[in-house]
């Protein structure tokens, strides 16, 4: 079994390496339960701040990219663990697919946290700027 299908597979059946169908070294198979509950976590996590906080809140956002930042942080940590050459070729290719998703993770938080951010300034100007009726005929004319 690759290792992208052991991930998967770990999804399904948490105990699938402890069966004697992995193929691992036992330092590795430890650095893919690692890998695969901090990935669990996080997304645990994400979808927490995503159920309890509004779309547009940049605290929320907040979180998201802190979470990526902890995980880049944890599989940093993981590479001082690896000594076989084979361990660490396999540790790379996971690396890489997880760097990708957390980048893309951290920019879709920072263009989101910017939209937020823009959304609420806009309309402290209009608080400011518009009257009342401005205010509904400006809300009525961009909703169209």
């Amino acid at each position: 079994m690759g290792l992208m299908g052991l991930l998967t597979a770990l999804d399904v059946d948490p105990l699938v390496m402890e069966r004697g169908n992995c193929d691992y070294a036992p330092e590795l198979q430890e650095l893919i339960r690692k890998l695969h509950s901090d990935t669990r976590r996080a997304k645990a996590s994400s979808a927490s701040a995503l159920s309890t906080a509004p779309m547009n809140s940049a605290a929320m956002w907040e979180s998201v990219a802190a979470e990526a930042q902890d995980m880049l942080i944890d599989l940093k940590d993981m590479r001082s663990v690896l000594t076989e050459d084979a361990d660490k070729i396999a540790y790379f290719k996971v690396a890489a697919a997880l760097l990708a998703k957390i980048i893309d993770l951290g920019e879709r938080a920072n263009n989101i946290r910017a939209v937020s951010t823009f959304q609420k300034r806009v309309l402290e100007v209009f608080d400011q700027v518009l009257t009342p009726e401005q205010r509904t005929r400006a809300t009525e004319m961009l909703s169209q």
